[in-house]
């Protein structure tokens, strides 16, 4: 009798997969990042769309090491998206200083080099706000990572709740692959008498 397959980790595809919730959570952060509690929302799912991406990219299974890659992208993407909405803000408030467009401030050649010397000043500013982005970020990305590591607890590769999509149906023929059950359509000859 055969031993079932067990899919392997692919740490580097599922890492490179993940890395796709980077610049669409940075996206969607920028974008909601004035209705305060949506940003949890938003953390949450940058953690849950790592995960995902990563089974989907690593075979199905994630060990300690694919659950510390998918936290480290999940860190790196609201971190940038903290410094996005930053710059967002940034960009808007010159924008309505000089009377123009906030595109065509933030693609000005000057606008980062202008934002750096600036860095200390807007975040002081806004600190309040940034620590309670901080936290519930840190609260929205920890139910998801939790479960990571949960499901990795035993220092195996655990299987995903998504396994990958197989390449078809599994077909059996002829029952070779289990004992005979005596159907009419069971065509495995009985085993010889005596052995």
């Amino acid at each position: 009798m055969s031993q079932p397959i067990h899919p392997t980790e692919n740490v580097v595809r599922g890492a490179l997969l993940a890395l796709l919730v980077l610049p669409v959570g940075v996206a969607v952060w920028v974008a909601v990042q004035s209705f305060g509690i949506v940003i949890g929302i938003v953390a949450f799912g940058v953690s849950f769309g790592a995960y995902w991406l990563y089974q989907r990219g690593a075979g199905g299974v994630i060990s300690r090491s694919g659950a510390w890659v998918v936290t480290a992208i999940v860190v790196v993407t609201l971190v940038l998206s903290i410094i996005g909405g930053m710059m967002a803000d940034f960009a808007l408030g010159i924008s309505k200083q000089v009377g123009v467009g906030a595109w065509d401030v933030f693609f000005n050649s000057a606008f980062l080099g202008q934002f750096g010397e600036h860095f200390g000043e807007l975040f002081a500013a806004n600190l309040t706000f940034y620590l309670i982005a901080i936290a519930i970020a840190a609260y929205g990305a920890y139910g998801s990572l939790r479960r990571v590591f949960r499901s990795t607890s035993s220092g195996r590769p655990a299987t995903a709740a998504y396994p990958p999509a197989s390449s078809g149906p599994v077909t059996y023929r002829n029952d070779v692959d289990a004992a005979p059950t005596g159907s009419a359509d069971d065509k495995t000859p009985p085993p010889a008498s005596g052995s």
